[in-house]
């Protein structure tokens, strides 16, 4: 037997109309973060493979501008923190910096 409520980050939300289109929308948004992820890969192994174009350029600049909306988009659902996300970013690029990856870049976001 289902119960009606559903189960989710930060709580349980009782079984509505109103609460099966959020998490239809949050369950959309989340198969397009995935879709998203897949086609920016593409889009970087097409950049590393073939080089500095303009049609690279502007394919991985689409992709990675999908993910940045489909990470407003979620962090507006509640599904994610901008902060959390924040602080995961500069901890990223601080690990880069520490492994050479980024050694003596001075460019900033």
């Amino acid at each position: 037997m289902k119960d009606n409520v559903i189960h989710f980050p930060g709580g349980s939300k009782e079984h509505t109309d109103d609460a099966d289109n959020h998490f239809k929308i949050i369950d959309d948004l989340l198969l397009l973060l995935m879709e998203g992820c897949s086609e920016a890969t593409n889009d970087a192994l097409y950049f590393y493979r073939f080089g500095y174009t303009e049609e690279a350029r502007d394919s991985l600049e689409d992709g990675i501008g999908k993910l940045l909306c489909l990470m407003q988009l979620l962090n507006e659902k509640g599904v994610v923190r901008k902060k959390q996300i924040d602080y995961n970013c500069a901890s990223t690029r601080q690990q880069l910096i520490e492994i050479g990856v980024l050694k003596g870049d001075k460019t900033k976001d």
